[in-house]
């Protein structure tokens, strides 16, 4: 089960405590409520599994508190075992049906920032044409992601980064994302199918010296797309996608992504890197065409060391061979320089 703070439906704060069903048939919880508020009293529901309290009374600036105490021995005579589980909540709000900031808007009423009096629906705080806060009746419009700068919003066309480098100036999700060219990132290795369950992983060079962002990028194969999460490329080098980072850390792959994307590499024969929504549409980066190179279970296909400046070159089916370079109980060399392969 789980046991939580009392609330109200606008904390998100709440720390909740996982408590296990116990293996020996002795062992019982008590759950211990309490407050810093004088209005209302401690609630000790004493060792029951599941219980709840309800018709609590709750107000803005009340900390309450839940612990969960493990006992051990006959009910009528228990003896506390170890320190509890605390949880604990600062109630912010009274609820989304008060506007608790004075702006004449609930939260149930489309108010975006119940803290905030300048926010509201239909305010264009810096006047550039896009509501940064639409009500749940405004359909069709498009909401301002950064409402306190004029050159920022979604009626932008394009992002670049020559003057503004490291900001979504049209509000998609996507960063500078029409100053990439294709040739700047190719993929250089991939593990598809990992004797470890979810441990697949990409292998992507970046040939250029700007920062950039892949947040929001596609890996797109015959199974579908999957979007990559926050991941910087600070500069040239080499970056680890992982669609499952804790499998793949498990095999010490350092993945360049803490977030996980779906994992759509398992058994497949055509990747793709894109850049989905740019200046002319799908920018594919990089399409490799695994259906025709060698692949086998464990063991990482990869770009030959010598070709991974060239586009065409990185390309080519006859630049690609299985990795032999022993890492982690599979053959692969994640994050590092590949070898050579042979000449065929």
């Amino acid at each position: 089960m789980v046991a939580l703070s009392p609330s109200t439906p606008d904390n998100v704060n709440v720390v909740p405590i996982v408590v296990k069903a116990p293996l020996a048939q002795d062992v019982s919880y008590r759950y211990v409520w309490t407050t810093d508020s004088t209005n209302a009293p401690v609630v000790d529901v004493g060792n029951e599994w599941g219980s709840s309290v309800p018709n609590w009374a709750t107000l803005p600036g009340e900390t309450w508190t839940v612990e969960v105490i493990p006992f051990l021995g006959r009910r009528d005579a228990p003896l506390a075992e170890g320190p509890g589980a605390v949880s604990e909540t600062l109630i912010t709000d009274a609820g989304r049906d008060s506007d608790n900031d004075g702006d004449g808007f609930t939260e149930n009423q489309g108010d975006c920032d119940d803290t905030e009096i300048d926010i509201f629906p239909g305010v264009d705080r810096d006047a550039d044409g896009f509501m940064g806060c639409l009500s749940p009746f405004q359909t069709g419009s498009m909401l301002d992601c950064d409402d306190l700068d004029a050159q920022i919003n979604p009626g932008r066309n394009i992002d670049g980064d020559v003057t503004r480098p490291l900001i979504d100036d049209d509000c998609d999700g996507l960063i500078d994302e029409d100053a990439v060219l294709v040739g700047d990132f190719v993929i250089t290795e991939i593990m598809n199918e990992s004797k470890e369950i979810g441990a697949e992983w990409i292998e992507v060079l970046h040939l250029g010296a700007d920062l950039r962002s892949l947040g929001g990028w596609e890996i797109a194969t015959e199974h579908g797309d999957a979007t990559i999460p926050s991941v910087d490329a600070d500069g040239a080098g080499f970056l680890v996608l992982c669609p499952n980072p804790a499998a793949a850390n498990s095999l010490e792959v350092p993945c360049a992504n803490e977030a996980p994307f779906t994992n759509v590499l398992t058994g497949a024969q055509d990747v793709v890197l894109a850049i989905p929504e740019t200046q002319e549409g799908i920018t594919v980066l990089h399409r490799v065409p695994l259906e025709v190179m060698p692949q086998e279970a464990g063991t990482s296909t990869q770009l030959s060391a010598g070709s991974t400046a060239s586009l065409s070159q990185a390309s080519d089916p006859e630049n690609w061979c299985l990795s032999t370079v022993a890492f982690a109980g599979e053959l692969g060399s994640p994050g590092v320089a590949n070898t050579d392969c042979p000449v065929p």
